[in-house]
């Protein structure tokens, strides 16, 4: 074993070379760090901890065996148990197989509870579990054990120790951390999201479009065709536009770490760290596409002053009705292959009792649990579904909605960095770190569209996000 270590100690001298030349690099190119360079130190890095681990294990069990190795075998007798052995004499008349009684001032000040050493402790462990593995509870003598557990005490008089302490064995006990971080899933629903990515060269992206919100009129915003009579001349026609900016901000967050937590969890802490903020990062990007004012943060499509939004009437207040779930796919303008419901948890129940009287199938109920893509919650008219905790209560506008989140347009200035620091905490024994990325995000209609016919009515107008009207959802801003 001992030759095993060292072998592993050369080997974590010659990683940390390595990881000392990237440095080196790094510093005589008066530069940071590639990201192909950063990846490789973070593996060496990793590989570094990894040794150290195994390195400080493996030193440890040679050192158990050493002790084991030296230490005499404890006496099989109770008459001779004694005093230099950790173990009080357990009276006249006593032999093996006998029950001793221990009184509660045995081994009341010995912070050790009357063992010797560690490998003391588990040998007396060892005889316990062999005794109650084999039926033979009662022939287990060592009175140190008997203050651990209240099993030992069925029989005893006032005068035994009769309350549970493990504070003597126990204290020898070497615990241990899981390798793995506990945590719920945030279901985030950032899949059935699948918006429209940019890459902004500046932190201000104009965009042009084609004023076509008039079908009736023209399709492309302003140019028609049409046919004319020999020798009459054809009325020329021009295309209006329309111009808007995609203006990127930057989302920030920072947090703080003891040196202690760094000093012995290092690589494990900071990736829980940078997991953490991913996903909230992420969350906080559901909210700004949903709920964003444009100032300052994300245009989001519930937001009032989004003149893309349609809001179909609802048939009966504080609830949701199979007409309004067909009404809202009357105005929902996009390809079947990008719609999606997206609806609060509390409508899920609403929608299993939804059924058209008009289908005699089986299947005549309108949500179905199962089908769809695999990030979908089932499907709703034969439409995927996803239900979700960022939408408001039902009765609220946005309770349920009917999109396409291919028209809504997000652009990426930069992207997601980090930085630490041990100075901006310097007094309190913490370092600091901090994330930050600079996007920016807007539907990308700008107006709702006027069908070409169909309707005689021009407040019939269809988007590619449809929601009922209702209470003004306040409540899940962020």
């Amino acid at each position: 074993m001992s030759q095993t270590i060292q072998q592993k100690k050369q080997e974590r001298e010659q990683v940390l070379q390595e990881m000392q030349k990237l440095n080196d690099l790094a510093d005589s190119e008066a530069r940071d760090l590639t990201p192909d360079e950063t990846k490789e130190y973070g593996l060496l890095e990793n590989r570094f901890d990894t040794l150290t681990a195994s390195i400080n294990r493996q030193e440890k069990a040679v050192a158990l065996n050493a002790v084991v190795a030296s230490s005499p075998e404890p006496s099989k007798t109770g008459s001779n148990i004694t005093p230099s052995n950790g173990v009080m004499p357990a009276g006249n008349g006593t032999t093996v197989g006998a029950t001793v009684r221990v009184k509660k001032e045995e081994y009341a000040d010995d912070p050790k509870g009357g063992f010797r050493d560690i490998v003391d402790f588990c040998k007396s462990l060892q005889d316990f579990g062999q005794c109650f593995g084999q039926g033979r509870l009662q022939q287990f003598n060592d009175p140190r054990m008997k203050r651990l557990t209240p099993i030992f005490n069925a029989d005893c008089d006032d005068t035994c120790f009769t309350t549970t302490d493990d504070s003597s064995g126990g204290a020898w006990i070497p615990e241990g951390i899981a390798g793995e971080i506990i945590s719920r899933d945030p279901l985030l629903p950032t899949a059935a999201m699948s918006t429209a990515k940019r890459t902004m060269d500046t932190v201000v992206v104009p965009f042009r479009y084609r004023v076509d919100s008039d079908h009736r009129t023209s399709f492309t915003g302003g140019l028609t065709v049409g046919r004319h009579a020999e020798a009459c001349c054809e009325i020329a026609s021009r295309n209006k536009y329309g111009k808007y900016n995609l203006t990127a901000y930057t989302q920030f967050a920072m947090a703080c770490a003891s040196q202690e937590q760094l000093e012995r969890a290092p690589t494990a802490f900071i990736e829980d760290i940078a997991d953490s903020f991913n996903i909230e990062f992420e969350a906080a990007l559901v909210r700004e596409r949903l709920f964003g004012t444009g100032q300052g943060e994300y245009f989001g499509v519930l937001d009032d002053s989004n003149k893309s939004l349609v809001q179909v009437t609802r048939e009966t207040a504080g609830t949701v009705t199979l007409d309004d779930i067909y009404g809202m796919e009357e105005r929902h303008w996009g390809s079947m292959a990008n719609k999606v419901w997206m609806a609060t948890l509390g409508v899920q129940k609403v929608l299993k009792t939804l059924q058209d009287a008009n289908l005699s199938c089986c299947s005549n109920f309108a949500y179905q649990a199962i089908g769809g893509p695999a990030w979908a919650h089932g499907t709703l008219d034969g439409i995927p579904i996803v239900f979700t905790e960022f939408l408001p209560d039902m009765g609220k506008v946005g309770d349920i909605g009917l999109y396409d989140w291919s028209q809504y347009i997000e652009g990426v200035y930069r992207g997601l960095q980090s930085a630490s620091s041990i100075h901006a905490k310097f007094e309190c024994h913490q370092s600091l770190f901090k994330f930050w990325r600079t996007n920016a995000g807007r539907p990308a209609w700008n107006d709702t569209l006027i069908p070409a016919c169909g309707n005689e009515s021009a407040a019939f107008t269809l988007s590619p996000f449809v929601v009922l009207t209702g209470d003004p959802a306040d409540c899940c801003q962020p």
